[in-house]
């Protein structure tokens, strides 16, 4: 089963959907890692996974276990990177049923694609990953909380009265 090139077929229509575009990062290492709520979705057989490359350890064991589409043609077929984010933009959009953007690493950190969709309005839900600046700090031990006090802290007030 799997895939290492591209699905395209009756999963995709030619219109825009209003459903949620759900976001999975895929962490920095094997499927076994990813936290258990975003497994479950890269799981789901009512899903659509759209993977931005089979090139991570996630991805390709993912795609061992089920059918996904790749986008790693969409690198190699156009000119710009702005030009591959829109046709994954594209792509994402014109799938029928529920769809599954699954990244490397965290989909919050140096995903055009997410912040893309996130500025044009598209609905989105985003199930994070690990991304590879967990990793090294957890590696040479550092807190970023660390020489952070509250005086440093900006203050909130709230935005209504009780």
């Amino acid at each position: 089963m799997g895939s290492r090139g591209r699905r395209i077929g009756s999963s995709f229509s030619s219109h825009t959907s209003p459903r949620v575009i759900h976001v999975v990062g895929l962490g920095t290492g094997d499927l076994h890692r990813i936290p258990d709520p975003a497994r479950v979705i890269l799981e789901d057989p009512a899903t659509t996974v759209v993977l931005r490359t089979i090139e991570h350890p996630a991805a390709r064991q993912l795609a061992d276990k089920r059918e996904v589409l790749t986008c790693d043609e969409l690198y190699e077929s156009s000119s710009t990177f702005d030009e591959v984010y829109q046709r994954i933009i594209d792509r994402l959009r014109s799938v029928d049923g529920e769809v599954v953007y699954a990244v490397p690493g965290s989909p919050t950190i140096g995903e055009f694609v997410v912040r893309r969709l996130l500025d044009e309005g598209d609905r989105v839900e985003i199930v994070a990953g690990h991304s590879f600046i967990d990793a090294v700090l957890a590696e040479v031990g550092y807190d970023l909380w660390s020489g952070v006090s509250r005086s440093s802290m900006p203050t909130i007030y709230p935005t209504h009265s009780s």
